[in-house]
């Protein structure tokens, strides 16, 4: 669904909510773009989320340019952090809510690290044997 000022933008907004539904969240449900382009959903979900796909912050646009994040990943991982009630993430938890490999997301948070959108506040020890896994708290763009 898309809401907007126009038909044409309302339009558009229904497309990327489709989009989003369909290539991003891998979900069967029902998302909502507002016309201030915040993605609204799984509206099926009593507890949805609200995700921005895009931004104009231009600080933001290019800290997450430099890690090579898109806003979608980067405010999925924000919000999902927000939920916790630890207010931390891990690369096993972004691996999760991103369905990819722990590696692949220890990389998004390092590079969010190294573009300053992340810190690292700690580190756990694994039960099996390896090194200590760190613990991130991913940083607002605005902060």
């Amino acid at each position: 669904m898309g809401y907007g000022t126009t038909a044409l933008e309302a339009e558009k907004n229904a497309r990327l909510a489709l989009n989003h539904a369909e290539k991003i969240a891998h979900d069967i449900g029902i998302y909502l773009v507002d016309e201030m382009g915040v993605i609204h959903g799984p509206l099926r979900e009593s507890s949805g989320r609200k995700m921005k796909f895009r931004t104009d912050d231009k600080e933001l646009s290019d800290k997450l340019h430099h890690a090579k994040i898109n806003i979608v990943t980067y405010d999925r991982m924000l919000s999902t952090q927000e939920a916790s009630a630890q207010k931390y993430i891990t690369a096993s938890s972004v691996s999760e809510i991103l369905g990819m490999s722990e590696r692949n997301a220890r990389k998004i948070l390092s590079s969010l690290h190294h573009s300053e959108l992340a810190e690292v506040i700690g580190q756990e020890t694994p039960t099996a044997k390896g090194r200590p896994r760190k613990i991130y708290r991913i940083k607002h763009g605005w902060v």
